[in-house]
């Protein structure tokens, strides 16, 4: 047997994760990531990102007993798992730690939690071993900051995610986990940048889909007696040096494994957009409250910020709802305007609204700070500046975005996310019992779950 025990630690762990071993508040985070994730792809499945991956994912998919949201009828497990992590990322909107482990942890869980017929307990077990090994791969493989600024390997690992959470719902082996984690890192997407290229900005962002894909592609693979690539964190030509890192440090892949859990870190989003405009986002939204701001009245509003707000997120005119997610000037507008706070922020009467737009014309980006945006550790700094054209000059600043861990969302925040998400797709009754029935631990059914979260045919963005 070759000796792997850099990965023989993870293998250890996700053999052994056991329900009722989970602290109280792992399993109630991740209940709260597992219903904000639907909620996302309830969305998604409404944009035309969303709509453009099914019409394609249909014609060639498998059959199964996986559900895809949007799509009537059973599928195979890969498909499914590859359209719900696109789905749940098609709005920018669910959580953050990292990356988003989210949207490649929960498509794989509920994809093979179908096929198998899984539990809550075992469901969630899948979740917590999901985030947990994903992340120390993240932490293991982090480059320095300079090779950062040239490869996207910080949004590279999350194939690890998804096998892990196939791996321990299909109960494979210890041998058959070795080959299952070889093929996911083997298989993985090269790795790429949303933000750093031209506009218009293109569809895959960083692929997460193709990284559930290969991790929940592994683990069935691994179960049918393929073999992967054993060594996949052993090796000096293992998965960081696949991906472009410049450093690999073993040492987190079981740092606190079992005993600290990083699922408790994540951060969930109250706006879809790119994290790092959640600030500006809340504060134009405060000054409209305390000081009755109309669109009408706003003569220009200045955003000083954090290094590469004005290279990367400064674009005025965005093409597409991707574009839309990651331009500050849009952002602004929408938040000025009142747009209510969802999937109509990307409505294509949204993108194209001449008030909005001659909004976002107003808004002027300054730099006041050298950090590099994508090393912010979750502070980003903004001051917000807006002038009237009466003369009245309002500002407020914020560092730390609503949703942290320092400023949680309310569980009412989290059920009305939920809901604007959901009701469009699936109504107000249908929306409400599919928040309802996942609260039930014991008689929660993954399979009649999944076939009511399909939206209706007359469903559209």
């Amino acid at each position: 047997m070759t000796r792997t025990p850099h990965l023989d630690g993870i293998i250890d762990f996700v053999k052994a994760i056991n329900f009722d071993s989970l602290p109280e508040e792992v399993v109630d985070r991740a209940g709260a990531i597992l219903l904000d994730t639907v909620g996302c792809a309830l969305g998604g499945s409404m944009t035309s990102l969303g709509t453009s991956h099914a019409k394609t994912l249909i014609a060639v998919a498998g059959y199964g007993k996986a559900t895809a949201i949007g799509v009537r009828g059973a599928i195979d497990p890969v498909t499914a798992a590859f359209l719900n992590s696109t789905l749940s990322d098609a709005l920018d909107y669910e959580d953050t730690l990292i990356a988003h482990p989210s949207a490649v942890v929960i498509p794989a869980a509920l994809a093979l939690g179908e096929t198998v017929g899984t539990t809550r307990r075992e469901l969630v077990e899948a979740i917590v071993a999901g985030y947990e090994v994903s992340i120390r791969v993240a932490r293991a493989i982090m480059p320095s900051a300079e090779r950062q600024r040239e490869v996207a390997v910080g949004y590279a690992w999350g194939a690890f995610g998804a096998v892990t959470a196939a791996a321990h719902l299909l109960q494979l082996s210890e041998d058959e986990m070795r080959h299952a984690f070889g093929y996911a890192g083997a298989a993985s997407p090269l790795p790429i940048w949303i933000s750093k290229w031209a506009r218009p900005l293109q569809w895959l962002k960083n692929n997460f889909g193709e990284q559930t894909r290969a991790g929940v592609l592994g683990a069935l693979m691994a179960r049918g007696g393929f073999r992967g690539p054993e060594r996949i964190f052993d090796s000096e030509y293992g998965f960081w040096r696949m991906v472009g890192s410049d450093r690999f440090d073993p040492g987190q892949l079981s740092k606190g494994l079992g005993r600290h859990y990083e699922i408790l870190q994540t951060e969930f989003k109250p706006y879809p957009a790119c994290r790092f405009l959640h600030t500006t986002i809340e504060v134009i939204q405060d000054l409209i409250r305390d000081h009755q701001i109309g669109p009408e009245g706003v003569e220009k509003v200045t955003v000083r910020s954090f290094r590469g707000m004005t290279e990367f997120f400064g674009d005025r005119r965005p093409d597409t709802l991707v574009d839309a997610q990651f331009s500050l000037p849009y952002s602004v507008a929408v938040a000025l305007m009142e747009v209510p706070v969802g999937a109509d922020w990307y409505h294509p009467r949204t993108l194209k609204n001449p008030a909005l737009l001659a909004i976002a014309d107003r808004v002027c980006i300054e730099t006041t700070s050298d950090e590099d945006f994508g090393f912010a550790q979750g502070v980003y700094p903004t001051e917000v500046h807006v002038l009237t054209k009466d003369g009245n000059a309002f500002t407020g600043a914020r560092d730390i975005p609503l949703g942290s861990r320092t400023r949680p969302m309310s569980p009412d925040s989290h059920r009305s996310k939920f809901m604007t998400l959901a009701a469009p797709a699936l109504g107000e009754a249908g929306a409400l019992e599919a928040w309802t029935h996942a609260q039930r631990v014991e008689l929660f059914n993954l399979q009649a779950w999944m076939k009511a979260l399909i939206p209706s045919p007359s469903a559209s963005l």
